[in-house]
């Protein structure tokens, strides 16, 4: 294995581990925040939607779990490379609100709270572009949703060398929200691999 496809495999095994809420991606309408060079301010961009979002719903940013990943459609060589951040959000740090919100109405209470975190994020994140925010499906992708946020290359078809080639789109950027770290060491430590939380997402596809 080279580095690039170590730092998947790597990554993949602590993603594998979270129970997740929603996930997605941010762009960005400012050229020059798309550009491969951008990849550090478009983090940080990122990381401040999520201190909105926590703002907002009434939670330390420390407890919100959630991982980014830059990525650079056309591969990290293309100079008109479209950067942009592709995202997993984790029920961890949420539980509090979701299990202590008023379940008058059962799972209609449960989707309207969940649905409100995510319909907020997708907001937010409209500051500086366009973005998709969604309901993790485990139903419907299982850990093909993970498998996507940490890819690290993409098959393109050259019409000069008349072959496919493996583009390069992770611009090496990425982060762990302190949530996360703490979530992944905790199930780690005690061999926790999924919650009840997963089979209440799972619910939502199914009506």
């Amino acid at each position: 294995m080279n580095e690039l496809e170590l730092y998947r495999e790597k990554t993949i095994s602590n993603l594998i581990l979270p129970d997740y809420l929603g996930m997605g991606y941010f762009t960005f309408l400012d050229d020059g925040l798309r550009e491969p060079t951008k990849s550090e301010d478009r983090k940080l961009i990122a990381i401040n939607y999520f201190k909105c979002l926590a703002m907002e719903i009434g939670i330390p940013f420390r407890k919100l779990s959630f991982f980014l990943k830059d990525e650079i459609a056309g591969g990290i060589d293309d100079i008109k490379g479209n950067g942009h951040i592709h995202f997993l959000l984790s029920f961890f740090g949420l539980e509090k609100i979701i299990t202590e919100y008023n379940f008058q109405n059962g799972l209609n209470d449960y989707f309207y709270i969940t649905n409100t975190i995510l319909k907020r994020l997708a907001r937010i994140s409209r500051a500086k572009g366009l973005s998709k925010v969604s309901r993790y499906n485990y139903l419907k992708h299982g850990q093909s949703g993970i498998n996507y946020t940490a890819k690290v290359s993409k098959r393109k078809w050259s019409e000069k060398r008349n072959c496919f080639n493996d583009d390069i789109i992770f611009s090496g950027i990425d982060y762990y929200s302190r949530g996360l770290e703490k979530e992944i060491n905790y199930k780690k430590q005690n061999d926790i691999f999924s919650t009840n939380l997963i089979e209440l997402n799972n619910l939502a596809f199914e009506f």
